[in-house]
């Protein structure tokens, strides 16, 4: 006999068909909302499961949540429009309630969050987006004495709010971008003296503030997108530094020091001179690297990435030229995003054999045509390609006398790694198609064009995953 804890793979489970059963409907919810001493006796693990399948069947309501009340450590209710002071009324009787996420919930008020100030297990709140809520929430959000994470993202907190919230001492992640934080409000940050993660997108923030960062010893994570900031002092502990669409004149100052530990860089938009901005000391640990829409004019500062791994280029006006900078980007290499950018056939070809360790590469929307499957069978290890928006046809025209078209897709058996493939809006037909018939390893291939015809789509279906 099979063991009763076997299953076939894929099949529900027991215990998921039971909460399928038992959330089907409101007259299946009715038939057992009353056995509330049973619902005590549930370990905390179904009653999530339960809870969050109610959810998502928009069964849960207010008063439900008193079934749960012995139960529930975590409740997730982003976006939940119905969500309002008598579902925080019941909420605050969750005594063990750890985290609550309660993002876009546009009925929430600040008397709404005074429903909760019994709960002295809360670690995590994050009510980004919720527009009701204002500086008269924070002084209930202070009961929260073990509060570590709080999100008040783009809600309607001024100053008077602010600087109340270091009175939170064991902060380590603090939300608040899009609100209207000065630089007073962010010296008076300097309290937090755990905090690790710190979102000030599109505050008021300028160098006068940034420069007293460097009094936050274990800040791991930074964001001060779309902000006056220029200008970033040393922070030995940063590992990931956000400046998109800022005007970037430099990082870590003068670039002295030796123990930088930043491994991401988001340089998005932003206007600079990497040759002023990247130094080798500031770098030499940096794994990915953001320059999407940026203005990129010279890439000699690469030579001062080593360790780089993802690589993001989009929208840069990377022209042909100054591919040839990548040849000094040696192993590390794994991710690169080309995607509308002016890089022809020939600019991959500058690269071809000089990052062999490529598993993803996107050409989306440049003028790369067929030569390009000539140089990508030098990314021997690819997994990923993006070809979407480009100028390919499946075929290449070759003889100086007599002119003959060849498949060129069939080059990616070349690629035995190759597994997700982006054909979409190229010109590429039923004929070209049958150069994939031999990729067998391909798991996933997306086109779209007005050349394909049912009968190929067909054949391509059966291709052998």
């Amino acid at each position: 006999m099979a063991s009763p804890h076997l299953r076939t793979p894929g099949t529900p489970s027991l215990l998921e068909l039971c909460i399928k059963a038992a959330t089907r409907d409101k007259s299946c919810v009715k038939a057992w909302r009353q056995k509330r001493r049973t619902f005590e006796m549930l370990p905390s693990e179904l009653a999530h499961e339960l809870f969050n399948s109610l959810l998502q069947s928009h069964l849960l309501s207010a008063t439900l949540i008193g079934l749960f009340q012995s139960n529930l450590q975590e409740v997730n209710l982003s976006g939940e429009a119905t969500v309002d002071g008598e579902w925080m009324a019941y909420l605050g009787g969750c005594r063990h309630l750890r985290a609550l996420r309660a993002t876009d919930c546009k009925a929430l008020t600040n008397n709404a969050i005074r429903q909760l100030t019994g709960l002295t297990a809360m670690e995590e709140l994050d009510l980004a987006r919720c527009r009701k809520i204002s500086d008269d929430a924070v002084p209930h959000i202070l009961s929260f004495k073990m509060l570590r994470k709080l999100g008040l993202a783009e809600t309607g907190l001024t100053t008077k709010g602010l600087l109340l919230l270091p009175g939170l001492s064991r902060l380590v992640l603090l939300d608040l971008g899009g609100c209207p934080v000065t630089d007073a409000d962010l010296i008076s940050f300097q309290a937090l003296g755990m905090l690790e993660h710190l979102d000030l997108w599109g505050s008021k923030v300028t160098n006068m503030g940034a420069r007293c960062l460097s009094s936050f010893k274990t800040l791991k994570y930074l964001n001060l997108a779309m902000t006056a900031v220029t200008a970033i002092p040393q922070l030995n502990s940063l590992l990931s530094l956000n400046l998109c669409n800022c005007d970037v004149e430099s990082i870590y100052g003068d670039g002295t020091f030796s123990d930088s530990l930043l491994r991401e860089l988001f340089l998005s938009g932003a206007s600079l001179s990497l040759k002023d901005v990247i130094s080798g000391s500031n770098t030499r640990n940096l794994h990915l690297l953001d320059l999407a829409s940026s203005r990129v004019n010279d890439l000699d500062a690469f030579v001062h990435i080593p360790k780089l791994a993802i690589l993001d280029l989009r929208a840069t006006g990377l022209t042909n030229e100054l591919m040839l900078k990548f040849q000094g980007l040696g192993d590390n290499l794994r991710w690169i995003d080309l995607s509308y950018t002016k890089i022809d056939s020939e600019g991959v070809g500058a690269i071809a054999g000089h990052a062999p360790n490529v598993e993803q590469l996107s050409l989306n929307h440049t003028p790369v045509d067929d030569n390009v499957f000539i140089y990508l069978v030098h990314f021997p290890v690819l997994q990923s390609l993006n070809l979407g928006g480009s100028k390919v046809n499946g075929f290449m025209t070759v003889g100086s006398e007599e002119f003959q078209q060849i498949s060129v897709l069939s080059y990616l058996e070349q690629l035995q790694h190759l597994r997700r493939l982006d054909m979409r809006y190229t010109g590429v037909g039923d004929a070209a198609l049958h150069g994939l018939k031999n990729l067998v390893q391909l798991s996933h291939l997306h086109i779209h064009s007005n050349s394909l015809s049912g009968l190929c789509i067909l054949e391509i279906c059966t291709l052998q995953k």
